[in-house]
């Protein structure tokens, strides 16, 4: 009969809650390495770019060519667009980088001007994904060298839903900026 759940003989129920249950697990666990295959992988692609931004910088000089190639770099593991500010002699915040797919990405700099000194002035980060201005269109990551605060970095997703980064992608893009611009920019300044 279709549409029926029926069992002649009681012995079969034992074994079909053994098979059900060894079917949960074997899914659960399933599931599981899946997940763990694709952050294994998204490790190796975030180690292998930061390899090769740090090679590419040995070759590099200049302070805004490092951080173009810096930008460059974390615009392609961010899928996102990127943006970053130094101070000028007067200490004023200035736009050196707009790393940017398209200019309908392009950030404000009037309405988004206020994150970025913000971060620069409390050493924190704001904006889109923190609790601090989240209603801001980017992340903005100030860049802290030995000296202080050296400039801030925005990054802002091409995807448009995407409410924040995540907390292996803030904590990646600062190991990017650790291993490059911090020292390098520092120096130059």
């Amino acid at each position: 009969p279709f549409y029926q759940f029926r069992m002649e003989q009681e012995q079969h129920v034992v074994t079909f809650i053994t098979l059900l249950i060894t079917g949960v697990i074997i899914g659960t666990q399933s599931a599981r390495l899946r997940m763990q295959a694709i952050s294994a992988r998204k490790r190796e692609k975030n180690t292998s770019s930061l390899f090769g931004m740090s090679r590419e910088l040995t070759a590099t000089r200049g302070k805004i060519t490092l951080a173009q190639v810096a930008a460059q770099h974390i615009a392609d593991m961010l899928d996102g667009d990127v943006f970053l500010w130094l101070p000028d002699a007067k200490g004023q915040l200035q736009t050196v980088v707009a790393e940017t797919e398209a200019e309908e990405h392009a950030i404000d700099p009037v309405r988004e001007e206020s994150v970025v000194n913000w971060a620069f002035t409390h050493r924190q980060n704001a904006g889109r994904g923190t609790d601090t201005l989240p209603s801001a269109k980017a992340l903005y990551v100030p860049l802290l060298g030995s000296g202080g605060v050296v400039g801030v970095i925005g990054v802002m997703p091409h995807d448009e839903d995407m409410e924040a980064y995540s907390a292996d992608d803030v904590e990646m893009l600062e190991a990017f900026l650790a291993e490059t611009v911090l020292d390098e920019l520092e120096h130059l300044a």
